[in-house]
């Protein structure tokens, strides 16, 4: 079985406790409506090292406001078999 294996180099965006106004949402799946695996906003310290699918789609959807001074992210992917 194939898994989608996700790392991040750089997270910049607006940082709040909610992820109201900047953020990345992760699905474990090919839709919204599938699993979050997290909703990720702020810098690199805020997200974890390694996200893992549990089969062979993920989804990003990132949202971003009208305010200026961050960046994005920029992130590899990789499928993976697993054992």
């Amino acid at each position: 079985m194939k898994q989608v294996s996700l790392t991040f180099s750089y997270f910049s965006t607006e940082s709040s406790q909610s992820c109201s106004t900047d953020y990345l949402i992760v699905n474990d799946g090919p839709s919204n409506s599938s699993p979050i695996l997290g909703t990720y906003c702020g810098t690199m310290e805020d997200l974890p090292l390694l996200l893992m699918s549990t089969g062979n789609v993920m989804l990003l959807q990132f949202h971003s406001g009208n305010s200026s001074g961050h960046n994005g992210f920029y992130a590899q992917y990789e499928f993976v078999t697993s054992s």
